[in-house]
Order: structure tokens, then C-alpha cells, then sequence
């Protein structure tokens, strides 16, 4: 496939699993997506059982942005705003957990691995490793399905609300559709440790050329 392009280094099997992936996933369009706001929607629960709606921006931007906003609305009318950045992030091991979240994401859209700067490692027959060398101890495992689609995507983060270290999964799930130009699954699905996932709809992409701070 000639159009494939990668300046990531690795072994060449890792490469090779990159290069299918990104196929799979783009074919003939691989978008480089070096900073993109991910809006993501999902409904939840609240007190008495009442129907909120969730909607999160994700946010992220080469190689150390990254902001995640969330807003709940009930029947349209806004409840509360939560907002975490690595922005000015002081505590070191929230700021590892932000950073490494961000590196999910951007793994999970493929197509950022491909950038300088990034090493990868097969670790097993359809799975590889993919580290940046400005932060080489935050590891993303991306493991195939035997089409070499995406099955998920899993790093290692810091949970605050119980202080500990957890698996932290990325799973494409409902099919993929095409939002602003870049093929996206239906649903991303957000996983710690053997917990049951939360899903999400991808309801739009947007590229954008520099840093946007969102407001909260």
C-alpha cells in the first residue's frame, strides 16, 4: 500500500500492525489528527431514576494538551460542569493519569502513532506497544481483531476517587461511520480494570490547527 506513510519507529512487525490497522480503519484517507475535540454523549441516572444527559469533550493536541469536559443537562437544562486539564496540573500523579489517558485517545484514533517520535513493540501475534519518547514510561497496548480492525486500546492510569493503579481500556464498539471526514466507531466504550464499561456515543470530530482552550 503506497499511500501509507509512518515515521514511527519499532520492530517490523509492530509496523506492519500498524500500517493494517490504520488501512482497516482509513483505507485510502489516513488523517494525521494532531489536535482534535472528540464530543462524546451518553445518558445516565440520576436520583429517583431521572434521565441526565452527559456530554463530554475530549480535547487533545500534540504532543502535551489535553482537557476533558464534561456537562450534564436534564430535558436541555444544564446541571453541573466538571473539567479536568493538564493545563497547570500539580499533582504528579494526576497529571500522569491525564497524560496517559490522552495517549489512549490519540492511540485509539491510529493515525498519531504514525508520527515521529513514537516507538513500537509487537508483543503478540495482532498486539503492540506504542511509547513517545517524551514520555517513555506511558505505554499504550492496541491489541487486533483478526481482520486487523481495532479491538482495544489499554494503558495504565491512576484513579483518583480510590488511589489506585488501574488498567484502563479503549473499546470501539456499534460499527464505524464517517464524522467530518474521519472514519470513527459509533461508540467508544471506557473500561478500569474488570469494571463494567461505560459507553459512549461519538457524536462529532472537529481538527483543529492550534490549541483550543475549552471553556468550562
Amino acid at each position: 500500500m503506497s499511500f501509507f506513510l509512518s515515521l514511527a519507529r519499532g520492530d517490523f512487525e509492530a509496523r506492519n500492525l500498524l500500517k493494517e490497522a490504520v488501512i482497516a480503519r482509513y483505507a485510502t484517507r489516513p488523517l494525521p489528527l494532531e489536535a482534535v475535540v472528540l464530543t462524546l454523549r451518553r445518558h445516565e441516572r440520576a436520583f429517583l431514576g431521572l434521565p441526565l444527559s452527559l456530554t463530554v469533550e475530549a480535547a487533545y493536541a500534540e504532543p502535551d494538551r489535553w482537557s476533558w469536559q464534561e456537562r450534564r443537562t436534564f430535558f436541555g437544562i444544564p446541571l453541573s460542569k466538571r473539567s479536568y486539564s493538564l493545563d497547570g496540573q500539580a499533582d504528579p500523579l494526576l497529571r500522569e493519569s491525564l497524560r496517559r489517558q490522552q495517549w489512549a485517545f490519540r492511540a485509539f484514533l491510529l493515525t498519531p502513532l504514525t508520527r515521529e517520535g513514537v516507538t513500537l513493540k509487537a508483543v503478540a501475534e495482532r498486539a503492540f506497544q506504542a511509547v513517545h519518547d517524551s514520555q517513555p514510561e506511558d505505554i499504550a497496548t492496541l491489541y487486533l481483531n483478526p481482520d486487523f480492525t481495532l479491538a482495544a486500546v489499554e494503558v495504565e492510569r491512576y484513579r483518583a476517587s480510590d488511589e489506585r493503579h488501574l488498567p484502563y481500556m479503549l473499546r470501539p464498539e456499534g460499527g464505524y461511520r464517517t464524522l467530518n471526514g474521519v472514519n470513527l466507531p459509533v461508540q467508544i466504550a471506557e473500561r478500569w480494570g474488570s469494571e463494567p464499561s461505560i459507553v459512549y456515543t461519538v457524536s462529532a470530530i472537529e481538527q483543529i490547527n492550534r490549541w483550543q482552550q475549552r471553556s468550562a
